[in-house]
């Protein structure tokens, strides 16, 4: 009887306070994404509850543009600046956040500026590599030491010439001479002697992909020489044949479907001398959706 003489405001106040928290409860139940992976830019659908009211939708600290769709469904556009983390919702009952990571993927991938020898090979989605015929078994380079000369950074098979092959980049600010090569530092250096050359993309997601740039032969001694695209090292996107320094071959493949794990090759191989067998690429992929 004594805790009904504290009067019925005490009463009143524990049973507001025990409401209010099963209305957060319910609120703050887990959030799902679909999908959980995407490039910034895109869209994703965000289900849970209470969703009515939302004031704001954040990707790792990102603010998103977002849509209330139900009280159970919201569609939000993954903010360019963001990176992988929980997605958080704030609602007129609180902030809920998910209970899995989204993960914002690359949207374009780009030969010359993705180079790097200060990692492994393969680096990220590119490795680079060799064959002993245009179109043949793909090997790794395995050293990224004795390069040409100072300036260049290369990945190569450690073979002896004729059997040489080479990625190379200018890593100075201006445009050198290598021999008979002129290489800008815009470029992968494709250099092939006697076997094929090959920088290979591995596509990390599903989707669909543009692929875009061009194939030139950088060498003033041009001999003939083969370039190429090829998907999974067997299906051709491109063919061409260079003869004449300044050749150029340009491409722009568009809505390419590709499984993760694709493999996308762009391939130099000699047709004529070990000698004098070289072209330069740039290449930018890119994911469409």
């Amino acid at each position: 009887m004594l805790y009904l003489r504290t009067g019925s405001k005490t009463i009143l106040h524990a049973l507001a306070a025990t409401l209010l928290s099963a209305t957060m409860a319910v609120a703050q139940t887990a959030i799902g994404l679909s999908p959980n992976i995407a490039a910034p830019g895109s869209s994703t659908v965000i289900t849970g509850s209470s969703f009515i009211g939302t004031s704001q939708v954040s990707f790792n600290g990102q603010q998103a543009v977002f849509q209330v769709d139900s009280a159970t469904k919201i569609t939000a556009i993954v903010p360019l600046a963001a990176m992988t983390g929980l997605v958080e919702v704030t609602t007129p009952s609180g902030i809920v956040t998910s209970s899995q990571s989204f993960e914002v993927i690359a949207k374009t991938w780009n030969a010359v500026q993705d180079f790097s020898t200060a990692s492994s090979n393969p680096n990220g989605a590119w490795s680079y590599g060799w064959a002993p015929s245009f179109g043949g078994a793909f090997s790794l380079m395995t050293s990224n030491q004795d390069c040409q000369q100072t300036g260049i950074e290369c990945w190569w098979n450690t073979l002896p010439g004729p059997n040489t092959a080479t990625v190379s980049w200018n890593s100075t600010a201006d445009t050198m001479l290598y021999i008979s090569v002129i290489l800008p530092t815009s470029v992968l250096w494709l250099g092939a002697q006697a076997n094929a050359v090959i920088t290979r993309w591995t596509a990390p997601y599903a989707g669909n992909y543009s692929i875009i740039g061009s194939f030139e032969a950088n060498d003033t001694y041009e001999s003939k020489v083969k370039v190429g695209i090829l998907k999974d090292g067997s299906t051709f996107l491109l063919a061409d044949n260079f003869s004449s320094f300044g050749n150029t071959k340009s491409f722009a493949l568009s809505n390419i479907p590709l499984a993760a794990g694709t493999t996308i090759d762009f391939e130099l191989g000699y047709t004529d001398t070990a000698d004098s067998d070289n072209a330069s690429l740039v290449a930018s992929i890119n994911l469409v959706k």
